[in-house]
């Protein structure tokens, strides 16, 4: 029986394109404040308000797999979840989600994401990630921010980080987040995963 090594979904391969090792340096860093535990309890009361926006597994590669090798089966993993996520039971790794939060009767919201799975996760990066109108034509963009990663203040397993605030008209309630090369840190290393285009509405 071959041994078979846990891979993060690795694109540190020589293959690796530029936009994804722009995520591994980290060029730029969204400074986010620590959440206090008055917040951090609101948002465990509204986690029903977050939508998927990316899924990280942890794929199993044969250890004598060659670059090309592995490239096929990290990109057929992960095509297959992005396709598959409603009914897919990811057993290893980690799903990444997002809300917003409008304040009161105005345009100011909030944009926060949260992580559950079996990686002890400390940052996510992305190449883009941008919060538009469900517009398929000609969508609006509220948000678009590039080349960042997301620290977080509280590591784990699981947890929250408030990304930025925005704003977003008043008679719009739902938007669509979109996001570019998702990756997250582990204390294994690098997960890189499949985008889920979550239309979100806006609490």
């Amino acid at each position: 029986m071959k041994n078979i090594t846990k891979i993060i979904a690795i694109f540190l391969i020589s293959i690796m394109t530029m936009s994804v090792m722009s995520i591994t340096v980290f060029a730029d860093a969204i400074f986010v404040n620590k959440l206090d535990d008055d917040t951090l309890e609101w948002l465990n009361e509204n986690a029903d308000a977050f939508s998927p926006t990316a899924i990280f597994p942890v794929i199993e590669i044969p250890e004598n797999a060659t670059d090309e090798e592995t490239q096929k089966i990290i990109q057929s993993a992960l095509s297959e979840l992005d396709s598959t996520y409603e009914t897919n039971n990811l057993s290893e790794g980690v799903t990444q989600n997002t809300a917003i939060f409008r304040s009161g009767n105005t345009t100011s919201c909030e944009l926060y994401i949260s992580w559950t799975g079996t990686e002890y996760v400390t940052a996510f990066a992305f190449d883009n990630f941008k919060v538009q109108s469900t517009s398929l034509l000609s969508p609006e963009i509220y948000a678009n921010i590039g080349g960042s990663y997301i620290p977080c203040h509280d590591p784990g397993t699981s947890g929250y980080a408030k990304v930025l605030d925005i704003n977003i008209p008043i008679n719009i309630s739902r938007v669509r987040a979109v996001v570019t090369n998702p990756s997250c840190c582990t204390l294994d290393g690098w997960l890189y995963g499949a985008a889920i285009n979550s239309t979100i509405t806006i609490n």
